[in-house]
C-alpha cells in the first residue's frame, strides 16, 4: 500500500526489532529452512517495490547469494562484506547501547571512558551500580560522589555550568524541593565518608565525544 502510494519503502530483514524483542540478538538464518524464508522474503519486497533491503544479523555466505539475486541494493547491518552498503549504528559505535550488539565492535566507550578519567583524577570517586561490572548499571547515567573537600563543592555544579557543562545534583523526585535527592545520595549506602562528597549524575549520549569527556575532566581538576 506505501509503494502504491508512492512513499519509498526499504525492507528489512534477519533480525529485525519484531525478531529481536521475542529473540534477543540472536543470529537469524542459521538452518536452511529459515535461509530459504530469508531468500524467498527478499525476492517478494523487491517484486513489491522496495528500492532496497537491509539485511541484519546473518551469515555472510546468505547476504551474498540474496544480494546475487536481486536488483536492488542490499545494505548490511553484521552481514558480512558482500552487500551494497553497510550501516553502524552511532550508540553501538560509542559503547553506549545497553546491550552491545555480538556483530557491532565499539570505537569510543564513552561511559568507561569518563570513569577510567575520573578514578585517575580522583581515586576515590565512588560510582553508582556494580563497582566491577558496569555493564550491569544504567548505560548512559553515572552517578558520581566526587571528593572535594573543600568550599568548592556546594558550587561544583554552578562552576560546571560556567565551563558549559551540564550536569544535575538532583532527580524527578527532587523537584520542587531545596533538599538533595534521595536517589543520588542513597547509592553512598550510609557512608560517613562518602555524605561529605557532593554527589552528581552524568548523562551520556552517542553525541558526546572524547574531547568532551577530556574537556570535563580539566574542569574538574580546577576544583582539586
Amino acid at each position: 500500500r506505501l509503494v502504491r502510494m508512492g512513499i519509498p519503502v526499504m525492507g528489512h530483514l534477519g533480525l529485525t526489532p519484531q525478531s529481536y524483542l521475542n529473540q534477543g540478538l540472536k543470529k537469524q538464518g542459521k538452518n536452511d529452512f529459515e535461509q530459504e524464508k530469508i531468500k524467498n522474503d527478499a525476492l517478494l519486497l523487491e517484486e513489491i517495490g522496495c528500492f532496497a533491503i537491509v539485511l541484519e544479523h546473518i551469515p555472510e555466505f546468505l547476504a551474498k547469494d540474496i544480494r546475487k539475486k536481486l536488483k536492488i541494493p542490499t545494505i548490511g547491518i553484521g552481514a558480512g562484506t558482500y552487500c551494497d552498503g553497510q550501516i553502524r549504528v552511532t550508540a553501538d559505535l560509542l559503547g553506549l547501547t545497553e546491550k552491545q550488539p555480538p556483530f557491532s565492535s565499539p570505537l569510543v566507550l564513552g561511559k568507561e571512558i569518563f570513569i577510567q578519567k575520573l578514578r585517575n583524577i580522583f581515586p576515590e570517586a565512588h560510582f553508582n551500580g556494580h563497582s566491577e561490572n558496569f555493564e550491569k548499571s544504567s548505560f548512559k547515567i553515572v552517578n558520581v560522589a566526587i571528593p572535594i573537600n573543600t568550599t568548592k563543592a556546594d558550587l561544583i555544579d554552578f562552576h560546571l555550568d560556567l565551563k558549559g557543562i551540564a550536569c544535575s545534583k538532583g532527580s524527578a523526585c527532587q523537584s520542587g524541593s531545596t533538599k538533595g535527592s534521595h536517589v543520588i545520595e542513597r547509592f553512598k549506602n550510609n557512608n560517613n565518608i562518602l555524605k561529605k562528597y557532593p554527589s552528581l549524575r552524568f548523562s551520556f549520549s552517542f553525541l558526546n565525544t572524547k574531547k568532551e569527556i577530556d574537556y570535563l575532566m580539566t574542569s574538574l581538576l580546577e576544583l582539586k
